[in-house]
């Protein structure tokens, strides 16, 4: 018996257009017509969640046919990617096993041939239900414990950094500050993991924990002298975590020491936002847009 074509498998291949080489300045509404489709497919989550995931692994599939005829920037890999999520919030509503789940999104890693899913691990982590992320988290960790075991071979020490990276985000969604500090001591702690540590002390309500976290991912970047968003994240955490733990004269300090390290405009306007209302009013700071060197002596009388 010859099954009936689903009418949204017929609207996929419309979009996709099979056989027309997709331009790279088409890419953008190609991949728009590619996401009303998906759309489609995301309401059928709800009602027949077994048909929706089966759709979205027909989608992927035939995306990556399309692969070869589509000069493509970024966008398409990245629906390609919101197809993945697609599927594992279906099969989580159709109650599929968690373990299977995490074993074929594994699969769609390893057999990635166009960089779809290079970082995509990380993303299934904010996407899979409690279980479904325990059972994600066996399988990483699994393939970690093997290529970490073997890092005298390059291939498979970037292969543990990899697994280490998805374990990390797998922590993180978990909010588990202890085991994301043991893998990330085991392939080296950087600023950014301080900051991740830091937030989720400070979702647990341990303030006083998270702001030391900060202050070492701050001291890990000391000898840097560019500017980089990692640091004024770190430095900003640090400010609200003196701020939660009521320590409003050191909150000003630091933001009058950033700004005096690193002048500019967006420094000024980020220490106005540190200065009680009444101490700007008292140093008539709200006049100045453009700071100058009295703008300077005012600030610092204040600090």
């Amino acid at each position: 018996m010859v099954r009936q074509r689903d009418a949204v498998e017929s609207a996929m291949e419309s979009a996709l257009q099979p056989g027309r080489f997709i331009a790279w300045n088409q890419e953008g509404a190609f991949v728009s017509d590619l996401e009303e489709v998906e759309r489609g497919v995301a309401l059928l989550t709800d009602s027949d969640p077994v048909r929706a995931a089966y759709l979205y692994e027909a989608f992927i599939a035939a995306c990556y046919l399309k692969a070869d005829e589509i000069h493509s920037e970024w966008e398409f890999g990245n629906f390609v990617g919101e197809l993945a999520s697609g599927w594992i919030r279906a099969r989580q509503a159709g109650g599929a096993d968690r373990l299977e789940t995490a074993k074929t999104l594994l699969s769609l890693i390893d057999r990635d041939n166009y960089g779809f899913f290079n970082n995509f691990g990380s993303e299934a982590a904010k996407v899979l239900d409690p279980n479904g992320l325990a059972a994600f988290e066996i399988e990483v960790r699994d393939r970690f414990e093997k290529a970490n075991d073997n890092r005298s071979d390059p291939s498979d020490r970037r292969s543990a950094e990899r697994w280490a990276r998805i374990l990390r985000s797998i922590y993180a969604q978990q909010g588990s500050a202890e085991r994301y500090v043991a893998v990330a001591e085991r392939t080296g702690l950087t600023p950014g993991d301080c900051a991740v540590v830091a937030r989720i002390l400070e979702s647990r309500r341990k303030c006083g924990d998270a702001l030391l976290w900060t202050e070492r991912g701050i001291a890990m970047r000391e000898a840097q002298t560019s500017y980089s968003a990692e640091r004024y994240d770190l430095d900003a955490m640090r400010r609200t975590l003196l701020r939660r733990l009521g320590r409003e004269q050191e909150v000003l300090e630091s933001a009058w020491a950033d700004f005096v390290k690193r002048p500019s405009l967006f420094g000024y306007e980020e220490l106005m936002r540190n200065v009680p209302r009444a101490d700007r009013v008292a140093c008539k700071i709200e006049q100045w847009r453009q700071p100058n060197k009295a703008t300077w002596s005012h600030l610092s009388s204040c600090a």
